[in-house]
């Protein structure tokens, strides 16, 4: 029979315009089978019209299920018992259709006669999917015809990545687990070594594109991937040399390979002089890679790691009795009732509801799952088996020393459906060390001064070596090759010329931390000082300092205190933290300038007015016990000689309460006494208690503003402070976070350094800053003067780490060393060296003095005691001139009043001698005296009064003598009367 009607071109077309925007990932079989399947739509004579009238693929009311085969043909008649006893078990479980074997056709190479036995046989059986075990040209040629047909296709047998591409292959599906899993596996094994920056090198074999693009997908879903490089190759030895100058371009040294093993050989045999066999650098290649034939394996690096697959299953009865339940079982729930013609045709395009049934019905299949003889029966998006086994295979030298440099796979370790374990590795170079990846020769380290973690000090002048610390650069730009060529220079015996002013020592925590790492990790590494004296913050848009350095790949690692942060982890990456932070308020002490008045400040000016109100009266009572007791000075007690009145208590009160001896007359009474012993015993308490704080008041001449925390009202509600933070810090962009009003307050006041603003603390142009606690405690403790003070509770707790680009194969290994650090108390010895000599928490410090610098009492401290002594001296002149009127004017009034009216012992002896007594020295007679002994030069008798007036003045002294004769006579007279 011939066909008529429809022009057979029509399909070709079809076809070709399907696949033609894959024509990259179709590879040579897609090629192939298209001109074979053109060529048979164009010669073809087959007669298909004789199946007009086919039943429905799968009916509503019988739910009958026609099933194809196709088996190779050495394995047909076994594999079709398989298959019918199969469908003869399903028919019995009464799972809710019925299966029937349409058609089982023979695998053929040859695309064309694939091609005419499924068209001529199976398609006008009207089947509702085919089964096929045969080689990946029949599968391929296969699923095409599936895909213009909405056929679906179960094929046994190829693992091949191509069918993976349901661009190509969108009706084909698999019980087998695709060559893409090692993907995942090779993913996986780079995640858990941290190895995030990688290099793609593949061959221009079958497969390589779709292993590349897979590869590329799951990886680069994450920021925190990169793949630095992703080369195709041949075997021409120039193109390997061109992708291997690429690979030296980069930093990272991992390298993931996709080849077949003679390519691979001729790869290895190059790169071996390139150095990138040696230590350093990881080598993973696939599954296509592993060999085991001598020629090849020579070549192959010691410590290579391969992904072997594992086919745990491989029983392809049990495959083909699966494939019967899944269909069962997808067509069991598959209710979809579309009305379709009555029969597909390999001439004749489907209608588009054909094709959306077709689609629905794979849908169906690959939503189901089950546990069948060959395991799990579980499809995922791509028709793959979703179950997949993956051998780490390690390349290391023989153990058999009769064999001459021969290698062996080991098994290191396995992944399984994701599931992960990795025993100890070989590795490149035959190291036994984990490699980091990375060209450790150009490790350019970007450093910002921040003591204790650290400094920056200048060179000897002549010789360019550091007495103390590192070596490192001060960059005056951001550009990678312009550092490395000061480096070159620097570098050099002696530096001169353009870069010698560049030249730097650094030191401090985080450098011995950075060359812990360097011994432990095996890296070398060059120093140099951000440009901008940034540590990173976003600046119009664009990261600045460390940050920006290491966006850029000005810079490879980032040390300082260099705060983790969500706003910077979103764009680097952080090791583990190695010192634990926060955010602390920083203050000046402030030097009080003394007033005159100052000594008596310890005590409020009620108190003295109080205790001066109190000597007085204490004075006046003992005088008043002194006169009314019988026993008391005065002369109606016992015969005295002298009388005790109100000077001589005053005297003897005031005495007793500044603790001072002079010469006094003590009260005889025993009233009066109590009350002395009394007065005594509070001067003491007073006097001690003045003394204290007197000395903590001179001593503590400082004062410092009060906060007690980031939520203090005086920071909050601003209270003109000035306060401010570090520019473009960790701190400022917390408080912005935080408190938006006042960290737009502080920016009129913000620093860009910490230096800074411990000048103005204490120039007082700043009242606080608030910045990171470790540098504040330590800019406080090694402050030269100790004025500066941490105030208030840390607040923000934050931790240090090293800064990374995104996905640096360094991240996990830094980390690891640095929580072994942690643990081993290395971390703590740091932390104990630089922060442990602090000046100004020395015993010796606090106990001298809590306030600044010399603490010794200066002249303007006791100003006001010179002063007080000034007016004492005015005072006494004062009472000087009212004794000389009372003795002028006072006493002769006195004297004439009658003699019981001239009383005046109780308020002052001197005063009622001198009323009472008719004959009176003159005043001149005292300075005469004083003057003739100057005048005769005796000038040790100056104090001897008795002696100089029996000697030099006897008749002064004579008529002295007669007038206190006269004065006790009268006083015994006056006070007899008088009682």
């Amino acid at each position: 029979m011939s066909y008529t009607g429809v022009n057979p071109m029509h399909l070709c077309c079809c076809f070709q315009s399907r696949h033609k925007t894959n024509a990259k990932s179709d590879t040579m079989m897609l090629a192939t089978s298209s001109v074979l399947l053109c060529g048979f739509f164009l010669l073809s004579s087959v007669d298909l019209s004789s199946s007009s009238s086919m039943a429905p693929t799968v009916s509503s009311s019988s739910h009958v299920v026609k099933i194809g085969a196709l088996f190779e043909d050495d394995k047909i008649y076994q594999y079709s018992e398989v298959l019918q006893g199969a469908i003869q078990d399903i028919n019995k479980s009464n799972v809710g259709v019925r299966l029937e074997q349409a058609i089982v056709l023979a695998a053929s190479s040859n695309p064309a006669d694939i091609l005419s036995r499924v068209c001529s046989s199976a398609i006008v059986s009207n089947v509702s999917a085919i089964v096929a075990v045969a080689s990946e040209t029949s599968l391929f040629t296969l699923s095409m015809v599936g895909d213009i047909l909405g056929l679906p296709i179960i094929g046994i047998g190829s693992r091949s990545f191509a069918f993976s591409n349901k661009d190509v292959h969108p009706m084909y599906l698999r019980l087998e687990s695709s060559e893409s899993f090692q993907s995942l596996a090779i993913k996986k094994l780079l995640e858990r070594n941290g190895w995030f920056q990688f290099n793609i090198l593949a061959s221009d074999h079958v497969d390589s594109q779709a292993f590349v693009q897979y590869l590329t997908n799951i990886t680069t879903s994450s920021r925190k991937w990169s793949i630095q490089n992703t080369v195709v190759f041949n075997k021409d030895i120039q193109d390997v040399h061109r992708m291997l100058d690429n690979m030296m371009e980069t930093q990272t040294r991992v390298f993931v390979l996709h080849a077949t093993p003679e390519y691979a050989a001729i790869v290895f045999e190059e790169a071996l002089d390139y150095g990138l066999l040696e230590i350093g650098n990881v080598w993973i290649v696939t599954e296509s890679v592993i060999t085991s034939n001598p020629s090849y394996l020579k070549h192959y690096p010691t410590g290579l790691l391969a992904m072997n697959y594992v086919n745990e299953f491989d029983d392809v009865p049990a495959k083909i009795m699966d494939s019967v339940e899944l269909l069962a079982r997808a067509s069991s729930k598959f209710t979809t009732n579309l009305d379709i013609e009555s029969s597909r045709n390999c001439w004749i395009p489907p209608s588009k509801q054909t094709l959306e049934y077709g689609r629905l019905y794979y849908s169906s299949l690959l939503n189901t799952s089950f546990q069948g003889y060959a395991g799990l029966i579980s499809l995922d998006e791509h028709g793959n088996l979703n179950n997949a086994s993956y051998e780490i295979l390690n390349l290391i030298k023989s153990q058999d020393f009769n064999a001459d440099e021969s290698f062996k796979w080991k098994k290191v370790g396995m992944w399984k459906n994701g599931d992960f374990f990795l025993e100890s590795i070989i590795w490149p170079g035959n190291s036994a060390n984990l490699p980091h990846g990375l060209n450790t020769e150009k490790i350019m380290v970007v450093l910002n001064e921040e003591k204790p973690f650290i400094f920056e000090s200048s060179p000897l002048p002549d010789t360019f070596e550091c007495l103390t610390g590192v070596l490192c650069l001060k960059a005056d730009s951001t550009n990678r090759e312009e550092i490395e060529r000061a480096f070159e220079a620097y570098e050099a015996p002696t530096v001169q010329g353009n870069y010698s002013h560049m030249k730097k020592c650094c030191s401090g925590l985080a450098i011995d931390l950075l060359e812990k790492l360097s011994a432990d990790v095996e890296f070398s590494y060059n120093l140099y000082l951000v440009a901008d004296l940034n540590h990173g913050a976003i600046e119009n848009g664009v990261w600045n300092g460390m940050v920006g350095d290491l966006l850029s790949g000005t810079a490879d690692i980032a040390v300082s205190s260099f705060s983790i942060t969500s706003e910077r982890s979103r764009v680097i990456d952080f090791t583990s933290p190695f010192f634990h932070s926060g955010f602390s308020t920083l203050v000046a002490k402030k030097q009080l300038e003394p007033q005159l008045d100052s000594f008596l400040a310890p005590l409020d000016w009620t108190v003295w007015i109080l205790v001066f109100v109190t000597v007085n009266i204490v004075a006046i009572a003992i005088t008043v016990f002194e006169w009314m007791s019988p026993y008391g000075l005065h002369p109606g007690g016992r015969n005295r000689h002298y009388t005790f009145g109100l000077p001589s208590a005053l005297n003897i009160a005031f005495s007793i309460l500044f603790s001072h001896t002079v010469k006094s007359k003590p009260p005889k009474c025993m009233t009066s006494r109590f009350l002395l012993n009394v007065w005594g015993a509070f001067s003491f308490i007073f006097f001690a208690s003045y003394t204290a704080n007197l000395a903590a008041f001179m001593a503590g001449q400082t004062s410092h503003l009060q906060i007690d925390g980031i939520n203090d009202e005086k920071l909050q509600q601003h209270n003109h402070l000035k306060f401010a933070t570090q520019n473009g810090s960790s701190c400022e962009n917390y408080i912005s976070e935080n408190w938006s009003s006042m960290a737009k307050y502080m920016e009129q006041f913000n620093v860009n350094g910490a230096d800074v603003a411990i000048e103005l603390l204490k120039s007082g142009e700043l009242d606080a800053f608030i910045y990171d606690s470790p540098v504040i405690e330590y800019r406080m403790a090694n402050d030269p003067e100790c004025r500066l003070i941490n105030v208030g509770k840390t607040f923000g707790e934050e931790g240090y780490g090293i800064g990374l680009p995104k996905g640096s194969p360094l991240k996990e290994t830094l980390s690891i060393f640095i929580l072994e650090y942690e643990t081993d108390g290395y971390l703590e010895e740091l932390q104990q060296k630089w922060f442990g000599t602090m000046n100004c928490y020395k015993e010796s410090n606090i106990k001298s003095s809590s306030g600044i610098g010399d603490h010794k009492v200066r002249l303007a401290h006791v100003a006001g005691l010179f002063l007080m002594l000034l007016m004492g001296f005015g005072i006494g002149f004062l009472i000087l001139l009212l004794e000389h009127l009372v003795y002028h004017y006072g006493v002769p009034r006195m004297q004439l009043h009658p003699e019981h009216k001239r009383n005046w012992l109780v308020l002052s002896q001197r005063l009622h001698r001198a009323a009472n007594t008719e004959e009176l020295i003159p005043c001149k007679a005292n300075m005469q005296e004083v003057i003739t002994l100057l005048k005769r030069a005796i000038y040790q008798n100056v104090s001897e009064r008795t002696t100089s007036k029996k000697i030099y003045a006897p008749e002064r002294f004579r008529l002295r003598s007669r007038i206190n004769n006269h004065f006790q006579g009268s006083d015994r007279f006056h006070c007899m009367g008088a009682t």
